[in-house]
Order: C-alpha cells, then sequence, then structure tokens
C-alpha cells in the first residue's frame, strides 16, 4: 500500500510539469506562427511565457488554487490533471510495482495527458511531444528490452500510420464531397495529420497487432463522443457554439484510450474483446 501512495504523490508532483508544459509548448507555437506572419513583427508579438515561472511552488498546482479559492486560468483543468495522474501513477504502481523496469509506463501516462490536454485546448498534436513518445519507447528497449523487438516497433509504427492514414484520407474525402454537393467548405475534419503520426507512434509502442486492436477501441470510443456531442446539440447544449466545425471532436484523447489499454492491461482488454465478439 506504501508504494500506491508513493506512486500517487510522484504523479501529482508530475502533474504540475505536465501542466507546465501544456500551456508553454502551444504558447510557442503560436509564437513561431505569428512570426512567419506577414502581418505582424517581433517587437509587436508578446513574450512567451517561462516553462517554470517565478513564483512560489504551491501556486503551481491546481488544487491549492481551489483551496484558497482563487480562480485562476484553467484552475480546473490543472486540478483535472492533478486528480488524473495521481489516480494513473496509483493503478499502475498496484498492478506493476515501483520496479524499474516498468519505469517507462509512468513516463508514457505522463504523455499521453500532456498529448491530449494539448489537442483538446489546442486541436494540435504537436511533433515535440511525439518525439519525445518515440524517444522514450526506443529508450525502454535499449534499457529493458523487455516488451517489444525493434523489428514489432517498427511494424507497429507502419501499422499505425497505414491506418491513420486511411482515416484522413476518408476525411479529406468527405469534405471535398460535401464541398462537390454542398458548396459548403469542411475546415476541420476529425482526424488531422497530427493525429496520423500520432498513431504511427502509439503503434510504435504497442506493437503492429496490438495496434489493430487499439483502432477498434479507439473508434469505439470516438464514437461514444460523437454521439454525445450531436445529443448535446440536440437537446440545446450546443446553441452558444454556432461557430463551423464547433461540435468537431479532439482525436487524440480516443488514440490514447485505445493505445492505453493494450499497453497497460492487454490480457484483460483481449478477454474482453473476446467475450465481446463471442457473447
Amino acid at each position: 500500500m506504501t508504494h500506491v501512495l508513493i506512486a500517487a504523490l510522484l504523479g501529482f508532483l508530475a502533474a504540475a510539469l505536465i501542466n507546465r508544459l501544456a500551456d508553454h509548448l502551444p504558447a510557442r507555437r503560436y509564437d513561431a506562427l505569428a512570426r512567419r506572419s506577414p502581418f505582424s513583427s517581433a517587437q509587436s508579438l508578446p513574450p512567451v511565457p517561462p516553462l517554470f515561472p517565478r513564483e512560489a511552488l504551491w501556486r503551481w498546482f491546481g488544487v491549492t488554487s481551489l483551496l484558497r479559492g482563487e480562480a485562476r486560468r484553467r484552475t480546473m483543468r490543472y486540478f483535472a490533471v492533478e486528480v488524473a495522474l495521481s489516480v494513473g501513477f496509483a493503478l499502475i504502481a498496484h498492478v506493476y510495482g515501483l520496479f524499474l523496469p516498468v519505469s517507462f509506463f509512468y513516463i508514457y501516462a505522463a504523455l499521453f495527458v500532456l498529448i491530449a490536454v494539448i489537442d483538446i485546448e489546442h486541436r494540435w498534436v504537436l511533433p515535440s511531444t511525439l518525439i519525445a513518445l518515440v524517444a522514450c519507447g526506443i529508450l525502454e528497449w535499449l534499457l529493458f528490452g523487455w516488451r517489444n523487438f525493434p523489428q514489432e516497433m517498427l511494424r507497429g509504427a507502419l501499422n499505425g500510420f497505414a491506418i491513420g492514414l486511411c482515416l484522413w484520407a476518408l476525411g479529406a474525402g468527405y469534405g471535398r464531397l460535401k464541398k462537390a454537393l454542398k458548396g459548403k467548405t469542411v475546415g476541420r475534419t476529425i482526424f488531422g495529420g497530427g493525429d496520423v503520426w500520432l498513431m504511427g507512434a502509439c503503434g510504435a509502442l504497442i506493437g503492429g497487432e496490438y495496434i489493430l486492436f487499439a483502432t477498434l477501441l479507439m473508434m469505439l470510443s470516438g464514437g461514444v463522443a460523437a454521439l454525445s456531442a450531436v445529443l448535446w446539440k440536440l437537446i440545446g447544449g450546443g446553441k452558444r457554439s454556432r461557430r463551423r466545425n464547433a461540435l468537431a471532436i479532439p482525436y487524440a484523447p480516443h488514440i490514447l484510450i485505445g493505445t492505453s489499454v493494450w499497453l497497460y492491461a492487454p490480457a484483460a482488454t483481449a478477454a474482453f474483446l473476446r467475450a465481446l465478439v463471442l457473447g
């Protein structure tokens, strides 16, 4: 039980860094895009906020802001990430322990949350986060080599990228068809280019076979989210979101959900799918 509490505390502390990265990395991306724009100058751009601001450490956490009654920007997101990583780290410790060979499981959980938060808030899957994900997968194999072989990682990356590319092509084809039939432009499809690369990175983590089954769970999760968005609009919840593509859901979280269940609980997930198919 002690190791579970230690893992929960580590998850809570890791959330502070993840929340800072979720603020800092998109800000850097916006700054880079603005600097390339012919309508702005470097002197007119606001400075990118530092990754580690000069403030007391306790102010980095959403839970302390809530306890003090401070309505700071993104306080609820900070708090949600802290809860998610604390619970996630505790569950990993309960199942696998705090042993060195499974240390990367904790790193993957933190990276998954970071990628999901940025995609939800900004609809971006940043190259830096994908590079970090793949680099950790390679480093895990070099140090421990107990989970995947290089050829299986390569097969998973190719399978994931191919599946993502097909889904992206279907979305692009739908956009062109809608424009041809109704004259309406689809500005954002569900599956973007960043999602394609994320599928490849996740395939490298879990292997060529598991990424196929992860895609099934990804589509189930995404379908539930899309149906919920439609129902929300029908009951009037979407009246204040009249802009185009307001209900377009970010898909990176669903890719990561499908990947996570196969990464952390492959045997249990296989049994669940077998029971689902066979009845």
